[in-house]
């Protein structure tokens, strides 16, 4: 099934303020058009195309393109209709099955842990493991504008983890109070990396207390006063 990607940010995006309800509407419309082309966020339709194919008056298509080309949200050069931060936005996620699968047979190859080790230790070896051998975040403390990207990556991908395992099915639900939150990224994709090392069927209150821990600003009874 094909998507795309829509952020909780652009609730206070101060250009899609400025649309009009149709503008806006079409703004959506458009971001499923072009996803549909397959053209890396082009495609090469006319205004009579794009209204055609989006059952609308063309007067709507013309002014939500005008408004969108002031915005430096799209540029419409030749009947060429592109999204200019499109590979920034909607950057290409990998192969979720293949990643599995190599995650899988790294894990065939893990040694029996020495019963002198604690379980704190037990656990951040696990933790590593998984990290190294299926997703990669920034380690320092301080994120960058261009590490953002890869830390959102990894946490897509721990997430789409955690939910085909089976390993934390409310995954969605504490990412979403997350990003609605505002919740440091590193911190996110390092909590995320614990349950996917922890056993099956993560507890919510396991998620809450790790996240407590890596991010001294998260609120954890306003987590679960959302999930009550």
């Amino acid at each position: 099934m094909d998507w795309v990607r829509f952020y909780i940010d652009i609730l206070d995006d101060p250009k899609m303020a400025k649309l009009s309800d149709s503008s806006y509407r079409i703004f959506t419309y458009l971001l499923l058009l072009i996803q549909e082309s397959g053209q890396n966020g082009s495609v090469t339709l006319s205004e009579n195309e794009i209204a055609w194919r989006l059952r609308l008056p063309l007067s709507h298509i013309k002014k939500a393109i005008f408004d969108l080309k002031e915005q430096k949200i799209i540029s419409n050069d030749n009947n060429c209709l592109q999204f200019l931060n499109w590979n920034k936005r909607q950057y290409k996620s990998d192969d979720v099955s293949v990643r599995v699968k190599r995650y899988r047979e790294k894990s065939e190859t893990l040694h029996v842990t020495a019963p002198e080790q604690s379980r704190a230790d037990t656990e951040q070896s696990r933790a590593e493991n998984v990290t190294n051998g299926l997703f990669n975040f920034p380690t320092k403390e301080e994120i960058s504008e261009s590490s953002k990207p890869n830390l959102l990556t990894s946490i897509e991908n721990l997430s789409q983890y955690l939910y085909e395992e089976k390993i934390f099915p409310e995954i969605f639900a504490f990412k979403s109070l997350c990003f609605k939150n505002k919740a440091n990224l590193r911190a996110m994709a390092h909590t995320l990396t614990r349950c996917a090392a922890a056993k099956p069927n993560v507890p919510w209150a396991y998620c809450v207390s790790i996240m407590k821990k890596e991010d001294g600003k998260f609120n954890a009874r306003d987590y679960q006063k959302d999930q009550g």
